[in-house]
């Protein structure tokens, strides 16, 4: 369990940094990002609000967390985000947004950095489920504008990422290879 507890505790200095930080859990406890919706608030002396899935769509119950407005950090995908691109988010107390599990392009990024506010983090969090959820991380900034995804960013504190070739040996920069 040595890997959750990395990954949480870094998770505590990177995005709990408000004094008082609250999450809230909308999503299934198989989906990896429920993990640190869970285990964030709960070890990190944070406040934990649980949310009832939505009828016909567990998706469908970020639009409660969101008109509820009562938390101000949230950990959900870009198909999450989709959900939200065409309302007022201006009133909203989130400030700090944890995206995963999917390809995030730029484009939504810049749509939700201006609907709920210059003030809000956006994390892109990259990590298979068997390196336990998150091991890479990159904080969304107006230069990712040159790219069509938000890049995944570089290791977590006591994570390593290779770019390797088909016979595992590490390429040089700038050459495509395969994510370990």
């Amino acid at each position: 369990h040595r890997a959750l507890t990395n990954y949480i505790q870094w998770a505590a200095k990177h995005y709990a940094s408000e004094e008082k930080f609250i999450m809230p859990l909308f999503t299934t406890i198989g989906f990896d990002l429920t993990v640190t919706s869970l285990y964030l608030p709960l070890t990190s002396g944070g406040t934990l609000v649980i949310y009832e899935e939505q009828a016909g769509s567990a998706d469908l119950s970020i639009l409660d967390v969101v008109e509820d407005n009562a938390v101000n950090i949230i950990k959900l995908t870009p198909s999450h985000l989709a959900l939200l691109k065409e309302r007022d988010l201006s009133h909203s107390h989130i400030n700090c947004m944890i995206v995963g599990g999917e390809d995030f392009k730029v484009r939504l990024a810049e749509n939700i950095q201006t609907a709920f506010g210059v003030s809000l983090r956006i994390f892109i969090e990259y990590g298979p489920t068997e390196a336990t959820v998150g091991c890479i991380c990159h904080q969304f900034s107006p230069s990712d504008i040159r790219h069509t995804s938000v890049p995944i960013g570089r290791p977590i504190d006591y994570m390593e990422a290779y770019i390797l070739d088909a016979v595992g040996h590490p390429v040089p920069e700038g050459i495509s290879g395969e994510l370990y």
